[in-house]
């Protein structure tokens, strides 16, 4: 655990507490699948403290930023690595321009929807992922393709915001060949984030969503093609 990691260590001590109630904490933790205990900070407390630390570490080196959240990724606590996206988010210039070998690292370490989706979902854009397509294709190429549920699962929700946001055929291509690729599995980590992908297509590329179920419809999970036919007959999530 690095200086920096101490002091955001500190400030989650003590605007927080263990749960009181086991059978509470329990629930969480299974609820968000993951194996590490869990603060009770509500999100938006958390987000601020995070976000006064930030305003006053603004010089904050390159090096000492990736340090910081390679230390978090392998924090003890569930809040540890939770807090990683809004650091993502603060520090936007180091997140464009973060390695994406590192990301893949620290993918590894999450385990559950809520960890992985935490850092995955809502931080990188779809003018950074553009931006850096030569670094990002084969990347989420190469997660789809892991042995780890964790790196497979990222490769679908690194893709949801970006979908949301751009029209851009080299997004809708590597989502079309990601779900093909990936919708045998049976792993509910994988149907989920099969389907969250597809519905988020249909903002864009609703035709092509359309004939995508109609030629894959004995191999998509029934949950991603049940879901994905309700948005797109209903227009409702």
């Amino acid at each position: 655990m690095n200086s920096f990691h101490q002091e955001i260590f500190r400030l989650l001590l003590e605007n927080s507490s263990r749960y009181s109630d086991e059978k509470k904490a329990d629930f969480v933790e299974h609820y968000c699948g993951t194996p590490r205990k869990l603060l009770e900070i509500k999100t938006a407390v958390r987000r601020k403290l995070i976000k006064n630390w930030c305003k006053k570490h603004v010089d904050i080196s390159d090096e000492q930023f990736l340090d910081l959240l390679d230390s978090l990724y392998s924090g003890e606590l569930y809040d540890e690595r939770i807090l990683t996206a809004d650091l993502l988010s603060f520090f936007s210039d180091y997140r464009k321009v973060l390695p994406v070998e590192l990301l893949g690292k620290w993918i590894l370490r999450l385990e559950g929807w809520a960890e992985i989706d935490n850092t995955c979902q809502s931080g990188f854009t779809a003018s950074e992922v553009l931006a850096r397509w030569n670094e990002w294709q084969p990347f989420l190429t190469k997660l789809s393709e892991s042995k780890s549920v964790s790196q497979r699962r990222a490769s679908l929700v690194l893709l949801v915001k970006p979908i949301r946001e751009s029209d851009d055929l080299r997004l809708q291509r590597q989502a079309f060949i990601t779900i093909e690729k990936l919708m045998i599995e049976k792993d509910i980590l994988i149907t989920k984030a099969i389907s969250w992908l597809l519905r988020q297509l249909i903002t864009h590329h609703i035709s092509e969503v359309a004939a995508f179920l109609d030629l894959h419809s004995e191999k998509i999970p029934k949950i991603a093609l049940r879901e994905t036919r309700r948005k797109l007959e209903t227009g409702k999530k």
